[in-house]
């Protein structure tokens, strides 16, 4: 069976994905890190670009005395595929980092068919948007901030026409929706819709699901689950606390993994 392979987008409610530290503001909550946590458990290899590369490479190597840590061993420690025209394997100095070679596409393709967990790609617009676009990203997460950035860049800015299927969603207690997309898996039928209620503290307590008509353009009905994050009693420290998901943030993260270097100072997101 195929590696699944993941990103995650820390997105603004007209769409804007460039820079989430700009716009994040305080949406960055508990229910965020423990979701960033309990992904990074399931990540076996990372497919980062370029830029993204060089502003981790720069920070996260002497990062693993200090609060985020929990993190930056096991990036260090996570096989690293990079995507670029102009490195090359030489210039690759940050441990178990490999330059992808030839066919971005192919390359992804013949990992997918490895032995190991999941394969988080890190940081790169372009990147997962190539991905999506090819039908090879199984899980495409939105995570939505209650906030209206007004400009920079989205994910699919341009004519592309991609059709995608609905696999969940969820919120948690400071606002933030996080929607999960894979590629159309073909007709099925899902039940009339169950409404979703809210308590006075916004919680979820039930869930929905809703329908679409079927036509050559809708394609088949979508299924949406909502539920709030809830972390366990008595769970131990997380991998990604909510400081260290704000460096990821202010260092441009966009993933449950996160994008996140003299005193080191800490990249700007690209």
């Amino acid at each position: 069976m195929p590696r699944p392979l993941i990103a995650s987008l820390f997105y603004s409610v007209d769409g804007v994905a460039e820079a989430p530290n700009l716009f994040q503001h305080d949406s960055f909550d508990g229910d965020l890190a423990e979701l960033m946590t309990e992904a990074i458990a399931r990540i076996d290899d990372c497919v980062l670009g370029r830029v993204t590369y060089q502003e981790w490479a720069g920070y996260w190597p002497g990062a693993e005395d200090g609060p985020d840590a929990g993190f930056a061993r096991f990036i260090n420690g996570t096989p690293k595929h990079v995507v670029s025209r102009t490195l090359t394997q030489d210039d690759l100095t940050w441990q178990n980092s490999t330059l992808i070679e030839g066919d971005l596409l192919d390359y992804v393709r013949a990992l997918k068919e490895t032995a190991g967990g999941g394969i988080a790609v890190q940081g790169s617009l372009s990147v997962v948007r190539q991905l999506v676009e090819a039908g090879l990203m199984d899980r495409l997460q939105l995570i939505i901030h209650p906030v209206v950035a007004g400009s920079g860049r989205g994910l699919f800015d341009g004519p592309a026409d991609t059709r995608l299927e609905l696999l969940e969603a969820r919120s948690t207690r400071k606002g933030n929706v996080l929607v999960t997309y894979g590629p159309p898996r073909g007709p099925r039928r899902v039940p009339a819709g169950r409404s979703v209620h809210q308590g006075a503290s916004g919680r979820v307590l039930g869930a929905t699901v809703l329908r679409r008509r079927r036509s050559e353009r809708c394609g088949p009905a979508l299924v949406v689950r909502r539920r709030v994050l809830r972390r366990p009693r008595g769970q131990g420290a997380d991998l990604v606390s909510p400081q260290s998901g704000l460096t990821m943030m202010r260092q441009g993260v966009s993933s449950p993994h996160r994008s996140v270097s003299s005193t080191p100072r800490k990249p700007t997101a690209s």
